[in-house]
């Protein structure tokens, strides 16, 4: 590649590769931070049920690297509120997405034989 050069006001000499490799390495940088943003974020929703008391529970978490920076939980009662329980919450299905808008994965995942653990066929 032939360099060229051009003398500007006051006799200094400039090169016209420059502003190529600058913004050349600009579009580099640029670049580097966007794949970098995108391949850190994750979404994931986990849906969580108690078989003693019917309850259900639901969570939704986005993270940056696996740190989560925002958690969001609701529960809701179907059944009777008994004062001593302690809920034996089990994951009966989650869903995920990987990067901005799921491009680089998503899924879901569910138990298919019913939402509460007693209602499972096989041993989990």
């Amino acid at each position: 590649m032939k360099r060229e050069t051009r003398v500007g006001e006051a006799g200094s000499v400039r090169s016209t590769l420059g502003p190529r490799i600058r913004l050349m390495s600009w579009a580099i940088v640029v670049t580097g931070v966007f794949i970098f943003i995108a391949s850190g974020f994750q979404w994931r929703e986990d849906r969580y049920s108690c078989h003693v008391c019917r309850a259900l529970s639901e969570a939704q978490t986005i993270s940056f690297f696996s740190l989560p920076v925002w958690q969001y939980q609701e529960s809701s009662r179907q059944g009777e509120v008994v004062p001593s329980h302690r809920h034996a919450w089990w994951r009966y299905s989650y869903a995920y997405s990987d990067g901005p808008m799921g491009c680089l994965g998503k899924g879901t995942v569910c138990h298919t034989d019913g939402r509460f653990r007693d209602e499972q066929t096989s041993n989990n």
